[in-house]
């Protein structure tokens, strides 16, 4: 196996911000690398890395739309300071 260069796949988010919580999510739920992937569980115990299905399919849409002034809290988009980090506290 062999990683390829991020650069190298196009960009599903606005900035490398966005998709870089964006991959980390699509990784972590992925069949190959989760525990128990379709009841969202990345590894041993009971948690979840989201809530639901929907949940998941919202957080990735909100991610899409996010800009490089906004961020994600729990629930939607809020303006940032610029050359601040990203919240991935979702």
């Amino acid at each position: 196996m062999y990683s390829r260069k991020a650069e190298s796949n196009p960009l599903s988010c606005q900035g490398w911000a966005q998709e870089g919580i964006y991959r980390l999510l699509l990784n972590v739920l992925h069949p190959d690398v989760a525990e128990k992937p379709q009841e969202l569980i990345v590894y041993g115990g009971k948690g979840k890395a989201v809530r639901s299905q929907q949940d998941l399919v919202k957080i990735l849409n909100a991610l899409r739309a996010l800009n490089d002034e906004e961020t994600l809290p729990g629930t939607g988009a809020f303006s940032r300071a610029p050359g601040t980090g990203l919240l991935a506290g979702l």
